[in-house]
């Protein structure tokens, strides 16, 4: 049995030696050193000899990593849980409340509330003596002078955003826009598997009905979604004297 068993293991790393590396696979494997390469394979439990080549142990992950199927939407619900911890994490560290460099914001650009006044942008750097913010138009790379009240920070823990209910009112990006709009929540945001904090929630945005007069739900990433915060009343004219 030991010496069939051997054999067979010898067919494997003959047959392995005489293919060729993947040639339509876009990720070189052989640039890995010999630690990755094994970790990948201890970690899949690949069928690979101990003394193999580096040479050797390239081709059998990337035929492994040819071979496996990609689920896309994890893929990228995973990236986007790394850059949630990332902001976190930068959020702990400032907790001064003030937005840091190259950080992306909502930015007022008009003095009134109708829907297109706040915009996606980036902060180029912040004046604490005059309390202002030059940031950069995501969309025209334009740099824009604002004081501190006309930003808004996004994915503030504070927000509560993961609490959303069906049927409130928000500011959110309208898909493949750099634009905020208003919007109604028609799906509350839900955990994903294993508890996961929600990533989007579902909308339909103001002003946004189709041919047949429906307006369509839309899916946008939490991160791009603020609470509407309530406008101020127009103070009251103050009492007339009677004489």
């Amino acid at each position: 049995r030991r010496c069939a068993r051997a054999r067979a293991m010898a067919s494997n790393l003959l047959g392995t030696r005489h293919e060729r590396y993947p040639s339509t696979l876009g990720i070189d494997f052989r640039k890995l050193g010999p630690e990755a390469l094994r970790t990948y394979v201890n970690r899949y439990r690949l069928d690979a000899a101990p003394d193999a080549p580096d040479s050797e142990l390239a081709k059998v992950v990337a035929k492994h990593f040819e071979a496996t199927p990609v689920d896309e939407e994890a893929i990228v619900a995973r990236f986007f849980e790394h850059l949630d911890d990332v902001d976190a994490a930068r959020a702990g560290e400032n907790d001064t409340g003030v937005a840091r460099v190259h950080e992306q914001v909502a930015a007022k650009v008009s003095t009134t509330d109708e829907n297109g006044s706040w915009i996606l942008a980036s902060v180029v750097r912040y004046d604490a003596t005059s309390d202002a913010y030059a940031v950069q138009d995501e969309d025209d790379q334009k740099i824009l002078e604002l004081p501190a009240s006309r930003i808004r920070r996004l994915g503030v823990p504070d927000d509560n955003l993961d609490e959303l209910q069906k049927g409130e009112r928000v500011v959110a990006i309208f898909p493949e826009t750099t634009s905020f709009y208003r919007a109604m929540v028609s799906k509350a945001p839900k955990r994903g598997p294993g508890g996961s904090p929600p990533r989007e929630v579902v909308l339909k945005f103001e002003d946004d009905e189709d041919d047949s007069g429906r307006t369509p739900h839309r899916r946008v990433s939490l991160r791009y979604v603020l609470r509407e915060r309530p406008q101020a009343k127009a103070p009251r004219p103050p009492p007339r004297r009677t004489g």
